[in-house]
C-alpha cells in the first residue's frame, strides 16, 4: 500500500473518524463560553499517541483534507490542558512538517510549549526538523534568510523560471507576504524596473502602498519610488518605480503617456475580479494594453481558492513561459457553524458544526432576549457566541444595516463595556468630529468597543478602525462587502445571515468563501469560525446554503458576453443605445473593449484572445467593429483614452458640439467646464451633466438629482473636507424643505462621493473634455485648450491644488492632505518639496488631530525622512 493509499484509507477508517470527530467537536465547542454542551460528563479524553501518529502520516500529504486533519489534531493538542509536554512537542513537530512556523510561534507566545522546543526533542526528530528548516528557507540575493511554507516555496520556484504565473491559494496561505517578499527581491535584481500593482478597489491603494514601503524599508531595498498618482511626473528616472493602482487608474496612467510606457512587472491581486462585470472588462483591457506595449512584461495573478487559475494564462504572448499554481495548503483551520432556533423556544438556539457536509450538534445557547424581528437575530447570536476579547466580525448587507446592527450590539454589551480611558478611541472620535460630523453614530458605538466599516468612509477613519480591530481595542466590527474586496482584516469569527453583495443580490458561493477566508488569523488564532445564522432557511440563504468549501471558477465578463454574441451584435446594430439597464451597460463596455482591441492589434483576428473563438465569429465581430469605426469621427487616441464608453456615443456628443457651434452659431466657450472656484461653477456643471446624460449615457440621474450631483462635484473639486460637503448638502435639503434624516444624509453623501465624484464624474468629464478638444481642432480654436482642466485627477483625488495632490502622492489620505494644506502658503509644491516642508515644519502639527499627526509621521518614516 502506497503512502497516498494509506492516507486515504485512514481518512475513511471509522475508528479514526470517531476519534477525530470527537476531537473536532471539543476543539470547536471549547471556544464558546456561553455554549451549553450536551452531556459534558460523558466526554472522553483523547488518545493523543494514536491521534498524533495519524497526524504525522497525514501531514506528509499535499491534499487539503489530509492537511487540515493533521493541523486540527496538532492545534488542539497544543491547546488542550490534558496533553503532556511530550505530546505537545509532538504536535509542534507535526506543525513543523506542515511548514507552519507561525502557529508554533503562537503556541510559544501563549506558553503552550516552551520556546526553543526543538532543543529538547530526540536526535532523530531533531535531524528531520533541521532538514525541514533548510528545505523551507530560501536565501535572498542580499544573503538574508527567509522562512517560508510549502506553498510559498512553490510560488518562489515558479516565478524564477516563468514569465506569467497565476496562483490560487487559501487566504491564510500567505500569498500577500510571499508576493511582497518576492517583489523586494525582484527590485534588488532589477533596480530600474517599472512595476504596477493592481488592487481591486480604491480602499486598498494606500494600505498596499504603505505595506510595500514598509517591506522595502525592512528589506533594505533603497532608491524605489512607490506612487499612487497616475501622472507623468510620477515616473522617476534612474530608479525603480512601483505604481499601486486600480485598473481605472492604470488606464489614466496609460493615457497620460499616450500608451507609450513600458511596464516590466505587473501584479494583479484578486485576479478573479476579471469576471466582475464592467470593472472586469476594464481590468482585462488594462492588462492587454500593457502587454501590447511590452510583450515581455512579467505578470503575477493572485486569486483565492479558484478551481481554474490557468485560465488567466490563456492569452499570454507566444514564447512566454507560464505556470499555474493551485495550492490547498491550510495554515489555519476554519469551522463552518450553523445556528438555528429551537422550535417554540425563540431564546434557545441549536449550534452545530459541519463535519463532512453534515451538521453535528455542539450544544445550545440561550439568548438574553427573544429576537422578535429577523433583523435582531444576527447581532443577538453574534453577541452570544462572540469572543469578549475581540476578533468578532458581523457581516451586514449594506451601510444602513451596518449602523443599525452596531447600535444593537452597543445596547447588548451594556454600559459595563464602556471604554472610559483609551487615547486611541479618543483620537479616532476627535477625527470623526472634525472630518465627518459630530453626530455621526460611529462616535457613540466606539465608546463600547464597537465599530462599523464600509468602503465609502474616509480612508483615514477606515484604516484606524482596522488597526484598532487588529489589536482588539475594537471588539466587534460590523462590515459590508468591502471585506470581500481584499481588505486585509482577518478575524477569529465571522457572523453572517443571508449575505448579499449589492441591493437584493444574494452572495454567490465564490464571494461567500472569499469572505469566510478572513476567519482565522495566522499567527494570532489557532482556528477561525464562520457562523451562519438560519442556514437551514432557504428563504434566507436564497443563492447558496454553505456546507463545504467549494473552489469557484474564474470566468471573464468578456467571455460571458462573447459566448452569446448575438446580443452584442444586436446592440451594435442598434447604434449602441445609451441605457441605465445594467446588461446594456455591460454590452457597452465589451463593445468599447472590442474597439480598443481592434485599434491596438489592427483587427480582432490578431488579438490575443481571438484564438479562443471560432474564426467565423471573430470575422463577424471584426466586420461589425470595422463598420462602426468607419461611421465615426472620433480619433483612435480618444477611444483608447476612454475605455468603457461607446465610441458611437462619443461621436454623438461631437455631432452635438458641431451642431451647436456651427449650425446654431452659439458660443463655443459656453461648452468649457468652469473652474470649481468660480461663482457660476454650479450652474455650469448642471449643463455639462445634462449634455453627458443626453449623449454619452444617462449616468447622473434626472431632475433635481442632476443639481445635487453637480453641487457635490464642485465642492469636491474645490477640495472641501467631507464635513463641509455634508453640511452643504444638509443646507441644500433644508432650502428645498425636503426632510431627510442625518444618518442617511451622511451615508448617502459618502456613497455619492465614491460613486459619482470619484468614479462616474472623472470618467465622463474626462471624455467630454477630450471630445471638446477634438471639436476645438475641427473649428480651429485650439487656443481654447489652455482653458481646459485635468478634471480626471481633480475629481479622483478631490483636490484643487498641486500641493494637495502632492501630499496625497506621498501617502497622506485626502482628509490629512486637505487639513495640512491649510498651513502651507505655496499651492504648487511637488512631492519632494512637500516632504521637506513636513519635515521642517512639524511644529505646525501641534494643533492637528492626533491621527493626522500619526499619519504624517508614518509617511515620513516610510519615505526615510
Amino acid at each position: 500500500m502506497s503512502k497516498a493509499e494509506l492516507q486515504n484509507w485512514l481518512l475513511n477508517n471509522s475508528g479514526f473518524n470517531i476519534r477525530y470527530n470527537n476531537l473536532t467537536i471539543d476543539s470547536v465547542a471549547n471556544q464558546f463560553a456561553n455554549l451549553e454542551r450536551e452531556c459534558p460528563e460523558l466526554q472522553e479524553s483523547h488518545d493523543w499517541n494514536y491521534l498524533l501518529l495519524c497526524a504525522s502520516l497525514l501531514a506528509q500529504s499535499e491534499t487539503e483534507q489530509c492537511q487540515k486533519t493533521a493541523l486540527r489534531i496538532a492545534q488542539y493538542c497544543l491547546e488542550c490542558g490534558e496533553a503532556s509536554t511530550t505530546e505537545k512537542h509532538g504536535a509542534a513537530i507535526i506543525l513543523d512538517s506542515l511548514a507552519n512556523k507561525q502557529t508554533i510561534y503562537l503556541a510559544e507566545q501563549r506558553e503552550f510549549i516552551q520556546t526553543n522546543y526543538a532543543d529538547r526533542i530526540p536526535f532523530p526528530l531533531f535531524q528531520e526538523w533541521t532538514r525541514r528548516s533548510l528545505e523551507n528557507t530560501i536565501t535572498l540575493s542580499n544573503s538574508t534568510k527567509l522562512e517560508i511554507n510549502r506553498f510559498q516555496h512553490r510560488f518562489w520556484d515558479s516565478v524564477k523560471v516563468n514569465d506569467w504565473v497565476s496562483v490560487s491559494a487559501p487566504t491564510s496561505a500567505g500569498k500577500s507576504f510571499i508576493v511582497g517578499q518576492w517583489m523586494s527581491e525582484y527590485i534588488r535584481l532589477n533596480p530600474q524596473a517599472t512595476i504596477v500593482y493592481i488592487v481591486p478597489t480604491r480602499a486598498l491603494i494606500q494600505q498596499v502602498q504603505r505595506d510595500i514601503e514598509s517591506n522595502l524599508k525592512t528589506d533594505n531595498v533603497e532608491n524605489v519610488s512607490v506612487e499612487t498618482l497616475p501622472l507623468q511626473t510620477s515616473l522617476k528616472e534612474g530608479q525603480a518605480n512601483v505604481f499601486v493602482f486600480t485598473q481605472e487608474r492604470l488606464h489614466v496612467l496609460l493615457a497620460a503617456f499616450n500608451n507609450n510606457i513600458s511596464i516590466d512587472l505587473m501584479i494583479v491581486d484578486e485576479a478573479q475580479k476579471i469576471g466582475d462585470n464592467y470593472r472586469g472588462v476594464l481590468l482585462q483591457q488594462a492588462i492587454e494594453a500593457v502587454v501590447c506595449r511590452n510583450e515581455r512584461c512579467k505578470i503575477i495573478y493572485a486569486s483565492p481558492m479558484t478551481a481554474n487559475p490557468q485560465i488567466l494564462l490563456d492569452d499570454s504572448p507566444e514564447n512566454i513561459s507560464s505556470k499555474a499554481i493551485l495550492s490547498e495548503d491550510i495554515m489555519v483551520n476554519q469551522n463552518l457553524i450553523w445556528a438555528s432556533q429551537v422550535p417554540r423556544q425563540p431564546k434557545l438556539w441549536n449550534i452545530e458544526v459541519i463535519l463532512e457536509d453534515n451538521p453535528t450538534k455542539l450544544g445550545l445557547i440561550k439568548l438574553q432576549s427573544s429576537p422578535v424581528t429577523t433583523g435582531k437575530r444576527l447581532p443577538f447570536i453574534a453577541h452570544s457566541l462572540s469572543n469578549p476579547n475581540g476578533g468578532n466580525v458581523v457581516y451586514a448587507n449594506g451601510a444602513a444595516d451596518a449602523e443599525k446592527m452596531a447600535k444593537l450590539l452597543y445596547d447588548l454589551v451594556g454600559d459595563d463595556s464602556d471604554i472610559l480611558t483609551c487615547q486611541d478611541i479618543d483620537n479616532l472620535i476627535d477625527l470623526i468630529n472634525k472630518t465627518v460630523h459630530p453626530d455621526y453614530s460611529l462616535i457613540n458605538v466606539l465608546r463600547r468597543g464597537i465599530a462599523f466599516h464600509y468602503g465609502n468612509m474616509p480612508l483615514l477613519i477606515r484604516m484606524e478602525i482596522e488597526r484598532l480591530f487588529s489589536i482588539n481595542t475594537i471588539k466587534y466590527l460590523v462590515c459590508t462587502s468591502t471585506l470581500i474586496e481584499g481588505v486585509n482584516m482577518p478575524c477569529q469569527s465571522i457572523f453572517v445571515r443571508g449575505p448579499q453583495k449589492g441591493h437584493n443580490k444574494p452572495m454567490n458561493p465564490s464571494d461567500f468563501w472569499n469572505l469566510a477566508g478572513r476567519a482565522g488569523r495566522l499567527g494570532k488564532e489557532f482556528q477561525g469560525n464562520v457562523i451562519c445564522i438560519d442556514a437551514t432557511k432557504e428563504n434566507v440563504w436564497k443563492e447558496y446554503i454553505p456546507k463545504s468549501r467549494t473552489k469557484f471558477r474564474i470566468s471573464r465578463t468578456s467571455d460571458e458576453v462573447l459566448s452569446n454574441s448575438s446580443e452584442l451584435l444586436a446592440f451594435i446594430d442598434r447604434d449602441n443605445p445609451r441605457s441605465e439597464n445594467p446588461e446594456e451597460r455591460r454590452l457597452e463596455y465589451v463593445f468599447s473593449y472590442l474597439v480598443s482591441s481592434f485599434i491596438r492589434n489592427g483587427d480582432l483576428n490578431s488579438s490575443p484572445w481571438a484564438r479562443r473563438y471560432p474564426t467565423e465569429q471573430i470575422e463577424n465581430l471584426n466586420d461589425k467593429v470595422s463598420r462602426a469605426l468607419c461611421n465615426i469621427e472620433i480619433t483612435e487616441e480618444i477611444i483608447l483614452r476612454n475605455p468603457g464608453i461607446s465610441p458611437v456615443a462619443m461621436h454623438e456628443l461631437l455631432k452635438y458640439f458641431n451642431d451647436r457651434t456651427i449650425e446654431q452659431a452659439r458660443s463655443v466657450e459656453e461648452l468649457i467646464p468652469i473652474p470649481a472656484e468660480s461663482d457660476d461653477a454650479f450652474e455650469g456643471y448642471i449643463q455639462i451633466l445634462h449634455r453627458i446624460n443626453s449623449h454619452l449615457g444617462p449616468v447622473f440621474g434626472r431632475g433635481r438629482r442632476v443639481g445635487q450631483i453637480a453641487l457635490l462635484i464642485v465642492d469636491w473639486m474645490r477640495g472641501y473636507p467631507l464635513s463641509r460637503i455634508i453640511a452643504n448638502r444638509k443646507r441644500h435639503y433644508e432650502s428645498k424643505e425636503t426632510p431627510i434624516k442625518l444618518p442617511a444624509l451622511i451615508r448617502n453623501t459618502m456613497k455619492d462621493v465614491e460613486e459619482f465624484a470619484r468614479f462616474q464624474a472623472p470618467k465622463y468629464l474626462s471624455c467630454y473634455i477630450n471630445i471638446l478638444q477634438l471639436h476645438f481642432q475641427q473649428i480651429e480654436r485650439q487656443d481654447l485648450n489652455d482653458r481646459l482642466m485635468d478634471v480626471n485627477i481633480l475629481l479622483e483625488f478631490g483636490v484643487s491644488q498641486a500641493t494637495q495632490l502632492s501630499l496625497i502622492g506621498i501617502g497622506l489620505s485626502r482628509s490629512s492632505a486637505i487639513y495640512v494644506s491649510e498651513f502651507i502658503a505655496n499651492d504648487s509644491l511637488n512631492e519632494s518639496e512637500c516632504l521637506s516642508w513636513l519635515n521642517e515644519n512639524n511644529w505646525m502639527a501641534n494643533d492637528m488631530p492626533e491621527l493626522i499627526k500619526a499619519e504624517i509621521s508614518t509617511v515620513l518614516e516610510n519615505k526615510r525622512y
